[in-house]
């Protein structure tokens, strides 16, 4: 055997393979220069994501609120024209009622709210309310006048403003008398129960003295909120006046008035 030309041969296998190995290793070092570089198992068979961004709703409470012209604080702007104006007479009228308004006046407010009342115009009744609501307790009576507007946006708007008016009443007496007489006025049963609710935060036997009343008004949804509110307090049901009246009259024994002014 001709010892030579093997050990030539496998010198130039052995070059070869050095050939092969430097040549795919420089590859991979200008591969990673470039910023190629090969998948990792974790990318390699990830999933894929959704590529369509969530859009979240805001949540309750982050809603943008629509601008109010009767915010607390901001007086209401009652003279503005209106579609539904029949003549000048009557955007003067509102003039006044502004320029009443402005000077926190509430006797004007109720002299130009006079003539204003028997407007055919929603919109114009609409502007009454807003400017009684402005004055808070000191116009609750002329907005319990409100209760019955034949439109029931201005009635709803009354009731809201009317209810806001006597939550701010301290007095117990006061605040249960004001309550019932509106309630007899008013026909929607949520309303109703949601003014009945200022009731079971005063002395028990002031409520129950001004919910007979209201029991035997003759308004029968008023009626069946009163019989309700009697339930919650006295624990039994109605029956009669005088039943209503034997009740508070042991109650006020055992509970006396805490203070002179309120009294029934």
């Amino acid at each position: 055997m001709n010892w030579k030309i093997i050990g030539g041969g496998l010198l130039l296998v052995l070059f070869l393979g050095v050939c092969l190995f430097l040549g795919g290793k420089m590859t991979d070092e200008e591969n990673a220069g470039e910023g190629v570089k090969p998948p990792s198992e974790n990318t390699r068979f990830a999933k894929p994501t959704n590529r369509f961004a969530t859009v979240k709703s805001p949540q309750k409470g982050n809603r943008p609120k629509k601008p109010s012209d009767n915010t607390p604080g901001k007086r209401p702007q009652v003279n503005v024209s209106t579609n539904t104006l029949e003549s000048s007479p009557e955007q003067k009228r509102l003039d006044a009622l502004q320029l009443a308004l402005d000077d926190d006046n509430l006797e004007k407010v109720r002299a130009a709210a006079q003539e204003l009342k028997g407007s055919s115009s929603p919109e114009v009744r609409g502007k009454i309310v807003e400017a009684l609501t402005w004055f808070k307790q000191p116009a609750v009576v002329d907005l319990r006048g409100m209760l019955n507007d034949p439109d029931q946006g201005v009635a709803s708007d009354a009731k809201e403003g009317w209810l806001d008016a006597v939550k701010t009443i301290e007095d117990d007496a006061m605040k249960a008398k004001e309550l019932c007489e509106g309630m007899t006025r008013i026909q929607d049963l949520e309303t109703l129960r949601e003014a009945a609710q200022e009731l079971y935060n005063i002395d028990d036997g002031v409520a129950l003295q001004h919910t007979i009343p209201l029991i035997n008004s003759g308004n029968p949804v008023a009626e069946q909120v009163g019989k309700e509110v009697y339930e919650h307090i006295a624990g039994d049901s109605y029956t009669t006046p005088d039943a209503a009246a034997k009740w508070i009259q042991n109650w006020r024994q055992e509970h006396p008035l805490e203070t002179a002014n309120q009294t029934y």
